[in-house]
């Protein structure tokens, strides 16, 4: 994860990364941005790493998908926004993006909220797509996004609200259920944590 850390620091962009971990909790992004915590990885976000290092597990799944033409791990960067993402999976032709995870359950706002934010790289790079996947290692669908004008505003919302979070001398006040910070990788350096 410092990968990230490092990242951040980088021509003044953030990644995709930080945006959905602004959407999981919105301090997640200031401890990021205000320390050199690296917390170690959980053992399906090292599945997730080790399946995305092998090529052949992203062409398998485009391949599944019937797309035809696609693109696999295109770098996007948005100057305007001040954001980059990987992709794993872009399809001009079909006008679709897919991001390939390691499970098998529903994903949480968190992941859809990265999601929606490669939709806007996406188009800031003149690759129109109008839908977008969440899809896992079997190529099974778990979320399925229409993409508009609507979900490109969200996105775009989003990134500023992280970059103004980031930024900020202060942590953000935010309160969270105990049971989402109790396994939360971050809660040791949580100005939150009593």
């Amino acid at each position: 994860m410092l990968l990230y850390t490092v990242q951040l620091s980088y021509n003044n962009y953030i990644p995709t990364y930080l945006v959905k971990e602004y959407e999981w909790c919105p301090l997640i992004p200031w401890i990021i941005a205000n320390s050199v915590y690296d917390p170690p990885t959980t053992p399906s976000m090292e599945k997730g790493i080790e399946t995305h290092r092998d090529q052949n597990s992203l062409e398998e799944v485009a391949k599944t998908l019937e797309l035809g033409d696609y693109i696999l791990e295109i770098l996007l960067v948005s100057r305007k926004h001040r954001v980059v993402g990987l992709v794993d999976i872009l399809s001009r032709k079909a006008k679709l993006l897919v991001d390939v995870k390691y499970t098998e359950k529903k994903p949480p706002r968190s992941h859809i909220a990265q999601l929606e934010t490669y939709t806007l790289l996406a188009w800031h790079n003149n690759i129109p797509v109008y839908k977008a996947l969440i899809v896992n290692h079997k190529t099974e669908i778990l979320y399925s996004l229409e993409v508009d004008n609507y979900t490109l505003e969200r996105a775009r919302k989003r990134v500023e609200k992280t970059w103004k979070i980031i930024q900020s001398p202060d942590p953000p006040l935010v309160q969270q259920p105990q049971e989402k910070c109790n396994y939360c990788r971050y809660r040791t350096r949580c100005p939150n944590n009593p």
